[in-house]
């Protein structure tokens, strides 16, 4: 699986969950570094990064100071590169669970 179908699969999750987010497209008339997806998932906001699920995709400086500063925010921000894991996060959140900051 590229990053594009995991992208895809976490897409089609979040609108089977009916969980509000949309997908950023990066281009000159937006910011560097925004994640990828945009959530609102139980009331918080959630950032997440999708990453090639070889490992071989690195998050850079940009998307390093994007997610911090959500996280100084009280917002959620991750790097996902794995489709069970995000399953699993996003159902901690759904649940109340969730302390990733």
């Amino acid at each position: 699986m590229n990053e594009k179908q995991l992208e895809n699969r976490m897409k089609k999750y979040l609108s089977n969950k009916n969980i509000y987010h949309f997908k950023v497209h990066g281009n000159g008339f937006m910011r560097s570094g925004i994640p990828d997806l945009i959530c609102c998932v139980n009331g918080h906001f959630v950032a997440i990064e999708i990453k090639r699920p070889d490992g071989k995709g690195k998050v850079s400086k940009l998307q390093e100071i994007e997610i911090d500063r959500i996280k100084r925010s009280n917002g959620i921000a991750v790097v996902m590169n794995n489709y069970d894991e995000f399953v699993k996060f996003i159902s901690e959140i759904k649940n109340g669970a969730s302390n990733e900051n």
